[in-house]
């Protein structure tokens, strides 16, 4: 009987996810992109990898990805710090852990201390990344909607700093006028866990127990990690062990 049960429970579930699965995330190198490759990408391939599924992938600016998964227009949203969006949308498992890295001046670079380097500085980074929440260094932290255009401001003498990902910012800054003798990237200043969302609709609610019972079996098996190496080419961000916030 309870076989018959599991078994129930588990068709009702493709049932309710029947239809395609709408997933909302920003472009991050590496993990997302417009073209359907990334970390992020290929993991949610190997989840949702039944004959019936059927996955949509959309790129849009990150707040506007985490409102469209809080009212129910979408149903997963990619790349979560904890705490930015409700519990009940939170899936349990740590995706990979966040390396924020920074753009500063040469000088700034070579005396770098820490994040308390940058207390009382003009540091910026991309709207909805909140980057300011994960850290207890008082800043003055704004976010803009161009990672390219911040480049020009620090250029500029406007900004102190900004943050982001170094596979990101390295390629805009020639084009922005950061000079390598004069400006330089420090590499994992920040660091955070990362989750996936999901709406709490009945695909969502589907949805994100089949995404915690696959990742699990994904991690231990150790295809995690390969995902992680294939798509970035390092594991750095892989956690020691399986770590779930519930």
């Amino acid at each position: 009987m309870r076989i018959i049960i599991v078994i129930l429970g588990l068709l009702l579930a493709n049932n309710v996810m029947a239809g395609q699965l709408k997933i909302v995330t920003d472009v991050w190198e590496g993990y997302t992109s417009k073209e359907g490759k990334g970390y992020y990408i290929d993991l949610l391939k190997a989840i949702y990898n039944e004959p019936t599924d059927s996955v949509e992938f959309s790129v849009l600016p990150y707040a506007r990805s985490l409102e469209m998964v809080k009212t129910g227009k979408a149903d997963v949203v990619l790349g979560v710090y904890f705490g930015e969006i409700p519990d009940k949308h939170m899936a349990a498992y740590v995706v990979e852990q966040d390396l924020v890295d920074a753009v500063v001046s040469a000088d700034v670079a070579k005396s770098w201390k820490g994040m308390q380097t940058l207390k009382g500085k003009k540091v910026m980074a991309k709207i909805g990344y909140a980057f300011d929440a994960i850290t207890d260094v008082k800043m003055k932290y704004t976010e803009k909607v161009s990672l390219a255009n911040m480049m020009k401001m620090m250029a500029a003498g406007r900004a102190d700093a900004v943050l982001d990902y170094k596979a990101d910012l390295e390629p805009l800054m020639e084009g922005a006028g950061l000079a390598s003798d004069k400006f330089a990237i420090v590499e994992s200043v920040l660091s955070s866990p990362i989750y996936f969302g999901f709406a709490d609709t009945p695909k969502g609610i589907a949805a994100k127990a089949r995404f915690e019972k696959r990742f699990k079996e994904l991690y231990e098996s150790g295809e995690i990690k390969k995902l992680m190496e294939s798509n970035l080419g390092h594991s750095k961000g892989l956690t020691k062990t399986l770590q779930s916030w519930k």
